[in-house]
């Protein structure tokens, strides 16, 4: 199943006794991998040889997996930090991008989109995007304010010919 954002390590506070007053943090991981997918549960995708097969978009001359919406709660929150890492293969080399979809913190609708994207050698890959590498979309606001829910996640190759498959995603903060 798709992992819920799990505490990975509490980090001690730095310094001394001053130091001792401040909060523990603690990292928060959330793995969603092929195993997850489930034709018909929201994913857009097919299953191939272990790994998900992204689809190819005609009108918008893309190739596209989506990850089910996770509403309310989403996958995890927006922070400065948030790393994300993405593991696929393509057969050629493209531009793969990965798309966050974000909800307001208090619990709102819709508040922007986040997009980061690399050219990819052709083979097997690991595409690791930073919080800032991750850029507002059309129609979204700057910046985007931490706590953000990202409740959605597409990831996309921009060469239609391109076989884009994805082995997992971690999100990481």
């Amino acid at each position: 199943a798709i992992s819920h954002p799990v505490p990975q390590a509490a980090a001690a506070p730095a310094g001394g006794a001053a130091a001792s007053d401040s909060a523990v943090t603690s990292a928060q991981v959330v793995h969603i991998g092929a195993t997850d997918w489930h034709d018909g549960a929201g994913w857009e995708g097919d299953l191939v040889d272990g790994a998900i097969r992204a689809r190819l978009q005609p009108d918008n001359r893309v190739t596209r997996i989506i990850l089910p919406l996770r509403r309310p709660d989403g996958y995890l929150r927006f922070a400065h930090g948030l790393r994300c890492t993405l593991r696929v293969h393509v057969d050629q080399a493209t531009t793969c991008a990965l798309l966050l979809v974000c909800d307001r913190a208090d619990g709102g609708d819709w508040l922007g989109n986040l997009q980061g994207e690399r050219l990819l050698a052709a083979g097997d890959q690991e595409l690791v995007l930073g919080s800032d590498d991750l850029r507002p979309v059309a129609g979204t606001g700057l910046p985007m304010p931490p706590g953000s829910r990202i409740v959605g996640i597409a990831v996309m190759a921009w060469g239609p010919a391109a076989d884009l498959r994805l082995r997992d995603v971690e999100l990481r903060r």
